[in-house]
């Protein structure tokens, strides 16, 4: 085999299995912390988003360590943790917090933001059509879930395993709908610039 093709099968590798743990990873946080957050409230509820804020950091905590495991991660990881932390965290904090009055659209752009924001500031990715990418695909996918969620009739029964195999499942949509993305805005190659992963080819 050519290392130029070597080099691909690799590559493609490393981006398949980061995408799987993305998907895993916020699935998880779905049915364990109701991730992405319970969008809704009537007016806004401060200490909602504080509560939000922690347990969906805790949610992002989880997926940034399932996405270096995945990678085979090394160097400065402690960015790629970060970023999830605080973009996931922000995500749930709006989710739970933020008036029904300003949409499910509205909430999911705030959010998109703020994971595009976290990326270029974490990450240090500046360059404008990456970033834009990550935070569009994230509202989108958030978006998705929500109209996924009302397609299939979420929850399906009005108990504790009912809600969170309702959010495991946006968790899941969203994971779809964003982590291809990322990839193609070059993501993976920016943690590779940052010395981070090992399967990613040099």
């Amino acid at each position: 085999m050519h290392a130029g093709a070597r080099v691909a099968g690799r590559g493609g590798l490393a981006a398949g299995m980061w995408i799987g743990a993305t998907v895993v990873g916020l699935a998880v946080g779905g049915f364990v912390f109701h991730f992405p957050g319970s969008f809704g409230e009537p007016t806004l509820q401060p200490s909602a988003a504080i509560f939000g804020a922690l347990i969906g950091a805790v949610t992002g905590l989880a997926v940034g360590v399932a996405q270096l495991v995945a990678l085979g991660a090394r160097g400065r990881r402690g960015r790629l943790v970060a970023w999830m932390a605080l973009g996931i965290g922000i995500t749930h904090a709006l989710n739970d917090a933020m008036p029904v009055a300003i949409g499910i659209v509205g909430v999911s752009a705030l959010a998109g933001l703020a994971m595009g924001a976290s990326y270029a500031a974490i990450v240090g990715d500046r360059r404008t059509l990456p970033v834009l990418l990550v935070g569009a695909a994230w509202a989108l996918g958030l978006v998705a879930a929500a109209m996924a969620s009302s397609a299939l009739g979420l929850p399906w029964t009005e108990t504790p395993v009912g809600w969170s195999t309702h959010r495991a499942i946006e968790g899941i949509v969203v994971g779809l709908a964003w982590a291809p993305v990322a990839v193609i805005a070059g993501v993976l190659g920016r943690l590779r610039a940052d010395g981070q992963t090992m399967l990613l080819p040099s």
